[in-house]
């Protein structure tokens, strides 16, 4: 038996996670703002986990497609 799972992200709405990393990062974008130094290791420490969870997220497809399953 065959399972298939989709990928929310090609959905047209975005994660929370997503709406909210582009929320600040837009504040970012500002040339006026000015970062506190707790603000800059938030955002990087926020960053860091994204890319751990992105990182994660690929070898449990990967594992998942070696076991026969479908991701679409």
């Amino acid at each position: 038996m065959e399972m298939s799972y989709t990928d929310d992200l090609d959905d047209s709405k975005e994660p929370d996670i997503i709406n909210k990393i582009n929320e600040l990062s837009g504040k970012f974008d500002n040339e006026q703002a000015e970062l506190t130094k707790a603000e800059e290791n938030g955002f990087f420490q926020l960053w860091k986990a994204v890319e751990l969870l992105s990182n994660h997220v690929y070898h449990v497809e990967q594992r998942l497609e070696n076991m026969g399953h479908k991701i679409e």
